[in-house]
């Protein structure tokens, strides 16, 4: 059976993406894979984005593409996504952010990799980044990747990751057995781990040891905005952390009270450290240990009787 028997759905949300949205549906109209369902949400946009994306719309439907155009009052991203996934109807879903680039064979091959591995339910690939002032000069490859067997936690605890989601593709089957009211929680931000995290705690992921696409860097993108502004980024992931918790199907109560107490003593340890640094213009690392250490052993104190000891464990690594 030849795979492209496999429909692939994408959900593509945008706001004001003129700059960029002509590269990102170039690298579609490209694709090999042609078994698709595109879903572009347009979350309020205010420019010349729906013009665009119409031009595309006939080029997509030329390759034999289904494409569906939603257009929603301006919700962010994770609203976004909320309003596609109850259309979407491939065997797997990628989700791309609409300044992606993506390589000729994307699709084609994430596709082939979860039929030759049906044990995993997500899969990462790598990812060539990019600068959006310089799209042909390839910064570096990010190949960071999860520990398979700590998935859920290395994500819950920020370590080396690829955060994009053009890097991951998910079984739609999986995805709607840990959501199945088919919604993620609306943060701002963070909508990648809300989709990735209950499948993680779950099921098992495999890696593609190859890039697949470009991520771009922008200057005026969500996370790099603020990434300059600490404390707000932290309360922002705590509220996502703590929102994902609490929606894990499959957690236990003991086991979300535990997750829930861990996140936020590590943000509380983190925002300390932070600001020590700071006000004593220390160096991170000469307040590092002492605090990791309080952290670790205060969790063990707190969080019985779980497997987010383990992980609490790690980090001592």
């Amino acid at each position: 059976m030849s795979i492209n028997n496999n429909k692939v759905s994408i959900i593509t949300p945008c706001y004001n993406g003129e700059k960029h949205l002509n590269y990102f549906l170039d690298s579609l109209v490209g694709q090999k894979y042609n078994n698709v369902e595109f879903i572009f949400v347009d979350d309020g946009s205010t420019d010349s984005t729906a013009d665009i994306y119409k031009k595309y719309e006939i080029k997509l439907k030329e390759k034999g593409w289904e494409c569906k155009y939603i257009y929603k009052n301006n919700g962010g991203a994770a609203s976004a996504i909320n309003s596609a996934l109850p259309l979407i109807s491939g065997k797997y879903l990628i989700w791309t952010d609409s300044d992606d680039i993506l390589y000729p064979n994307h699709i084609d091959e994430k596709v082939r990799y979860m039929e030759e591995h049906p044990e995993y339910a997500i899969v990462y690939c790598f990812l060539d980044v990019v600068k959006y002032d310089n799209l042909e000069e390839v910064l570096y490859i990010d190949k960071r990747a999860l520990n398979c067997n700590k998935a859920f936690y290395n994500i819950l605890f920020e370590r080396p990751i690829t955060w994009p989601p053009v890097g991951v593709i998910v079984r739609t089957d999986a995805l709607f057995d840990v959501i199945p009211e088919k919604k993620i929680p609306v943060c701002s931000g963070g909508q990648n781990c809300q989709i990735q995290m209950p499948v993680l705690y779950k099921y098992s992921c495999g890696f593609i040891n190859k890039s697949l696409g470009k991520y771009v860097q922008r200057e005026d993108s969500h996370s790099h905005v603020h990434k300059r502004k600490f404390l707000h980024r932290r309360l922002q992931m705590l509220k996502i952390w703590m929102l994902t918790i609490s929606s894990l199907k499959y957690a236990g109560k003991q086991e979300k009270r535990d997750l829930l107490l861990t996140v936020l003593l590590r943000n509380i340890f983190m925002i300390l450290e932070h600001y020590l640094s700071r006000i004593f213009s220390l160096k991170k690392n000469d307040n590092h240990f002492i605090l990791n250490i309080l952290f670790i052993k205060l969790s063990f104190k707190l969080c019985r009787n779980s497997q987010t000891l383990i992980a609490v464990e790690k980090e001592r690594e």
